[in-house]
């Protein structure tokens, strides 16, 4: 394929419609996230992406856990479907149905289904996508990403064809939407592996210690990793006594209202902590009681967790 890339962003070029067979151009819509520091890709779940016999898979957390990556999982083959020369790879968010719709009409702006009439409702627009989709989707992603209501999404994802289709969610999905792919927390290698990469701390039972302190949650290692690394004395028992000693001071929720696990709220006390010394402006001394942790970061921000 040409490398002919072209993003979302309304211009005139985008409205051109992206027919059939075409092989001169690739489409991308949607914030994709980028590949964080120290990134950890769990090859084997991306490879049973792969294999899935359904179009369909829905990649959900075992026990509705938060901070266990889904949507980096779903980035990283994103990443590989853009990298890999795909037609259209689109990001969609999920969390609530305006920003679904919203997701989907740029997604019909973008590959000419919109027909540049500004008055087409986003409704339209979604049901213009899922069709297009289902008698030309070979080499076309679709992701809805940390969808909070899968039955919502349901009417917009398409059914047959060859288009590939990745739901992200904290819900336990229906079985008749799709593929399941549960997630689950790192295993005691990988964990230990990832502190060792983020952290530089050549101390593999240190290393073990700290994953099961936090459970091997990703989440709580990115964080971790962090404050250890930005330490020039202690290492990982240092960080042990401090977590013990952390105070929950903030009531932590996913992006969803659930309340994140202890080993989160702990980590989070620590990270702000360390934050707060080396602030000098006296911004980050001010109390903060309520936090909402955002899933991932789109490709506009820094850094995410693994």
């Amino acid at each position: 394929m040409a490398n002919d890339k072209v993003a979302a962003g309304g211009t005139a070029e985008a409205q051109q419609p992206l027919l059939a067979g075409a092989t001169d151009r690739q489409v991308a819509v949607g914030d994709i996230p980028m590949e964080p520091p120290c990134f950890r890709a769990r090859a084997g779940l991306l490879a049973k992406l792969d294999r899935a016999s359904a179009r369909v898979s829905v990649i959900h957390p075992v026990a509705e856990l938060h901070g266990l990556g889904a949507t980096q999982l779903a980035a990283a083959y994103a990443r590989a479907k853009l990298a890999a020369g795909w037609r259209l790879v689109a990001w969609v968010n999920g969390g609530d149905i305006g920003s679904l719709l919203a997701g989907l009409a740029a997604v019909a702006d973008a590959t000419g289904l919109a027909g540049g009439d500004p008055g087409r409702g986003v409704t339209d627009a979604g049901s213009a996508v899922r069709h297009w989709l289902e008698t030309d989707g070979e080499q076309c992603l679709l992701v809805f990403d940390d969808v909070a209501d899968l039955e919502a999404v349901r009417p917009y994802v398409p059914v047959g064809g060859g288009v590939r289709v990745l739901i992200t969610s904290n819900r336990p999905p229906a079985a008749d939407l799709g593929s399941t792919i549960p997630l689950d927390v790192f295993s005691v290698d990988e964990a230990s592996a990832f502190l060792a990469v983020r952290t530089g701390q050549d101390d593999e039972a240190g290393a073990a210690k700290v994953a099961a302190a936090l459970g091997h949650l990703p989440l709580a290692l990115a964080l971790a990793a962090s404050v250890v690394a930005g330490q020039q004395r202690g290492g990982y028992a240092w960080y042990l006594d401090q977590l013990q000693m952390a105070p929950v001071d903030v009531a932590l929720t996913g992006d969803d209202g659930e309340p994140c696990p202890p080993s989160v709220a702990r980590t989070v006390s620590l990270s702000l902590q360390a934050v707060r010394a080396a602030d000098r402006t006296g911004i980050c001394t001010r109390p903060t009681s309520t936090l909402t942790v955002r899933r991932t970061p789109s490709r506009k921000s820094g850094g995410a967790p693994p």
